[in-house]
């Protein structure tokens, strides 16, 4: 504890005497809900903050302000907004308000301009009208000189639910494709998204000489997914995973016996997921394929229904609601 408590102590003083290094005109925002993240960067607009949101950090605030050159840092800390001034070591609160819409959003970016005392907003500079680009003895209007601001990403949904549907080939069998649907639950953690996922669908005919009937099949899966923002709201995410797959037989051996098995095996999956967001809803096509590097058998008495390793070419819709 003691020796947190002097590193802390170092890093406030490091920031406090780097206070030159640290740019007074950078901003970072730790996990902001969307619409402050929006309000702020609108707010400061004029001034050209450049404003760097972070999802999760450790360390203390003056040790993420030194880390990104910032000179400010602002972070939510339960129902307040916690401030931190690079610059003069000091912090300050402000209250968030339990269901935060646009206009609460715009109050506390108003509050957060007014805490960083920017002063008045710059002027940019005009483009000089040269005596021949006169018309009638009127200028064309004047243009501002600004900068292109790339496209900001929303910020990643912490915790939501997903339900999807599609289609799952088996490529060792013929070619054999069925309907499948998913149910799952995806969490971010870091840069990273985990997704947990149940997959079923309704059995379909297969069998050898031994015997015939139809076969089901339930994937659990777990998977980890990279999310790269291609616009504000599109993100692509290649993804991998491990998939647990139960099978279960129902029919008939040579000898018109009843024949009823089951059994599990593992999968390695690999996918890519492009999603599109608007508000609560994320809507996302993934298309990838599982790899079945074993043979499975389901075996009643002496009899014995053998599924070789194959691969399983496989395409979702998913529909995502976010809960957090």
């Amino acid at each position: 504890m003691l020796a947190h408590r002097f590193l802390t102590g170092v890093a406030l003083l490091a920031v406090v005497a780097a206070g030159s290094g640290a740019s007074a005109e950078t901003l970072v925002l730790v996990s902001p809900p969307p619409e402050l993240a929006a309000a702020v960067r609108a707010s400061l607009a004029p001034w050209r903050v450049k404003i760097i949101v972070v999802e999760l950090a450790a360390g203390t605030p003056a040790e993420l302000a030194l880390g990104q050159g910032a000179g400010f840092v602002v972070w939510r800390d339960d129902d307040q907004l916690v401030l931190w001034d690079a610059g003069t070591g000091t912090g300050a609160r402000r209250d968030v308000p339990p269901d935060l819409d646009d206009a609460g959003a715009a109050a506390l970016a108003l509050s957060i301009k007014t805490w960083m005392h920017l002063g008045s907003p710059p002027v940019p500079p005009a483009i000089d009208v040269p005596p021949e680009a006169v018309i009638d003895g009127q200028p064309p209007e004047r243009a501002a000189v600004g900068t292109v601001v790339a496209p900001t990403p929303l910020a990643p949904p912490r915790l939501r639910l997903e339900a999807a549907s599609g289609a799952r080939a088996n490529a060792g069998d013929q070619g054999r494709t069925g309907f499948r649907a998913t149910v799952g639950i995806v969490a971010r953690t870091g840069p990273i998204d985990v997704a947990v996922t149940a997959e079923l669908g309704p059995a379909l005919p297969a069998g050898d000489a031994a015997a015939t009937g139809d076969l089901g099949t339930i994937a659990v899966a777990a998977h980890g997914r990279w999310p790269v923002p291609v616009s504000a709201a599109v993100v692509v995410a290649p993804t991998v995973g491990l998939v647990v797959l139960r099978s279960s037989f129902r029919g008939l051996d040579g000898m018109d016996r009843s024949f009823a098995a089951s059994g599990s095996g593992l999968g390695v999956d690999a996918a890519g997921v492009v999603e599109w967001r608007r508000g609560w809803l994320v809507v996302a096509v993934e298309v990838g394929a599982t790899v079945v590097p074993l043979s499975q058998e389901l075996q009643d008495r002496n009899i014995k229904l053998v599924t070789d390793a194959h691969i399983e070419p496989r395409g979702l819709l998913r529909i995502g609601w976010v809960l957090r």
